[in-house]
């Protein structure tokens, strides 16, 4: 009677082991279900943006009320879904946790089927930290935390992990690992090239970086004061702002002058090498910001 039932949960473990790597046409159907699964969780969840006020105070593209959030997008806890006292959530919310939470206990129910090596509970640590599974739980345990440990919390930590929903997208890559894997192959292949690239790279880079800084650290035209205090007005005159010996900006006379609280409320952009780097970045890669406020050596430079 034992040896019965460990063939048939051997044999039941084998066919959940086949499933789920889609060695078999319903395993492929399953995979298929999932990459559709994902693609439209990730959309719903860009599109629900557009469905909270408080960071989205316009016209929103159709009309949503309580029934459709929980169906849908789960941006508010008191949609039709309150009763189950879980926070904000969604039908297509709870249903994919629930089909990825499934999947990943499988996955590690059936792990030494896939290699002995993930055999045992030290096997089985093995495998959560490979990275297919990492992505699995970052999927997944969002979800949790947000519903059973800050459910009763509005901070900005609760807003921030459904975030991670859009890890599901890497799932995507994780389950069709060839691209991945090929990626790979050529890194390797190409690493001294690839190697030399950034070098040469960097370089550039930086020297650009250091000539922007020689030649605009003392450009009135590039200060920047789009962060200063209330009491600056809304704009100041840079031309009337001077530059110490150190590069420190004062616009006292332009009516921006330092405080206590503000020492510094307007600065030059390429008061620094790293504070340039920035700039020169995007130059690199093929915009040309604030053009007419560059010098003419720094135009050259550009």
């Amino acid at each position: 009677m034992e040896a019965t039932t460990s063939t048939s949960t051997s044999s039941t473990r084998e066919g959940v082991h086949t499933f789920l790597s889609a060695k078999s046409y319903a395993g492929r159907l399953y995979s298929r279900f999932t990459v559709c699964l994902i693609i439209i969780n990730v959309l719903t969840f860009v599109v629900g943006t557009m469905f909270v006020p408080k960071y989205y105070p316009y016209e929103t593209p159709f009309p949503c009320g309580p029934t459709c959030d929980a169906i849908v997008f789960g941006n508010h806890a008191d949609n039709s879904l309150s009763f189950l006292h879980i926070g904000a959530t969604s039908v297509l919310e709870i249903f994919t946790v629930l089909i990825f939470t499934i999947e990943f206990i499988a996955r590690l129910w059936t792990a030494d089927l896939e290699s002995d090596v993930y055999g045992g509970f030290a096997g089985r640590m093995r495998l959560l930290m490979r990275f297919d599974s990492l992505i699995d739980l970052a999927s997944i345990l969002p979800f949790y935390i947000d519903s059973f440990v800050l459910r009763n919390t509005d901070v900005f930590a609760s807003q921030a992990l459904r975030m991670f929903r859009l890890f599901r997208m890497l799932r995507i890559d994780s389950r069709f690992d060839f691209a991945l894997c090929l990626l790979d192959d050529v890194i390797i292949e190409q690493r001294a090239i690839l190697g030399t690239a950034c070098f040469v790279g960097s370089t550039i880079w930086l020297v650009a970086s250091s000539l922007y800084y020689l030649v605009e650290r003392r450009n009135t035209d590039m200060i920047y004061c789009g962060a200063a205090p209330d009491y600056c007005g809304d704009s100041v005159d840079t031309s009337l702002c001077t530059f110490d010996e150190f590069g420190f900006v004062n616009c006292t006379e332009a009516g921006c002058p330092p405080t206590d609280d503000y020492p510094e409320p307007c600065y030059n952009l390429f008061r620094s090498i790293p504070m340039a780097s920035y700039l020169t970045l995007l130059n690199l890669f093929g915009e040309f910001p604030m053009i007419n406020n560059h010098t003419p050596l720094g135009m050259i430079v550009g």
